[in-house]
């Protein structure tokens, strides 16, 4: 996106707070690869409900400006992320 895309991606388009899509997008992204690494060092046994919670609180939360206030969307999105993963590689 080069530097000026991602601050404007990042920081405010559309929306600084509350519903930031552009920015809860990138951060599925990221979070994705968080969930994908802790899968591969640890196993399944590394996904569990307070992993879940913990991401969903990032996207819900204060942390990063309640970018994304669809707490049951943010869940999906990790279900469905899991269940590829384990699909995909085989569980642990």
């Amino acid at each position: 996106y080069g530097r000026l895309g991602m601050m404007l991606r990042y920081a405010g388009w559309p929306l600084p707070l509350g519903l930031a899509y552009t920015r809860a997008r990138l951060e599925w992204e990221a979070y994705a690869q968080t969930v994908a690494a802790s899968y591969e060092v640890y196993g399944a046994a590394a996904l569990t409900p307070a992993l879940r919670a913990h991401i969903i609180a990032q996207f819900c939360g204060a942390d990063y400006g309640w970018m994304w206030p669809f707490r049951r969307r943010v869940g999906a999105w990790y279900d469905e992320l899991v269940a590829e993963l384990l699909a995909s590689r085989g569980a642990n």
